[in-house]
């Protein structure tokens, strides 16, 4: 159950990269973009986007295993995260803490809210013209996750089995860590 597992935060950097269309290397001007495009379904930018396909393909891993390589348990891994893989400066990384909470998946300013708040649809459908309720978040994780990718072939798996799995895999990547 989803109510059994905790959030986990994205790393912004990753999930703007996630965000970008897919090309050889992104470049500042193409983070930018996805950066301002209005906010993505996180659950088909974490498992179906362009760049998990591939790296899923080429790896012979599954989708969630890309994913995890971006999301973390704690804010600590996630600091850690972007200091090694991103080389941003200690100090920076620190200042912007306050901001690292919109990047947690579930959390009330999270992605995930600021998705259905969008009142946008993953099937391109038009956008709703009411306010989000808790239900329409409830409605996003029970719903089946319709993409392209790496999800073309695994339609019948819902967004809250999408977390749960995914999850899965970031405790076992971090186990021991």
């Amino acid at each position: 159950k989803l109510s059994d597992v905790q959030n986990m935060y994205v790393c912004p950097i990753c999930y703007l990269w996630l965000r970008a269309e897919a090309s050889e290397a992104a470049d500042w001007d193409e983070l930018r973009a996805a950066a301002a495009r209005p906010a993505s379904d996180p659950m088909l930018a974490l498992y179906g986007g362009a760049r998990v396909a591939e790296w899923s393909e080429a790896s012979g891993l599954r989708p969630e295993s890309a994913a995890a390589q971006c999301c973390f348990r704690k804010v600590a891994q996630l600091k850690a995260h972007l200091r090694e893989s991103h080389c941003v400066d200690p100090k920076a990384v620190t200042f912007i803490n306050e901001q690292l909470t919109q990047y947690q998946v579930r959390g009330g300013d999270g992605l995930v809210h600021k998705w259905v708040q969008s009142g946008q649809r993953s099937d391109g459908g038009a956008a709703m013209r009411r306010p989000a309720h808790d239900m329409d978040t409830h409605r996003y994780w029970s719903s089946m996750a319709v993409g392209s990718g790496a999800l073309a072939d695994d339609e019948w798996f819902s967004r809250a089995g999408m977390y749960l799995s995914l999850y899965d895999e970031v405790e076992e990547q971090t186990r021991g860590a």
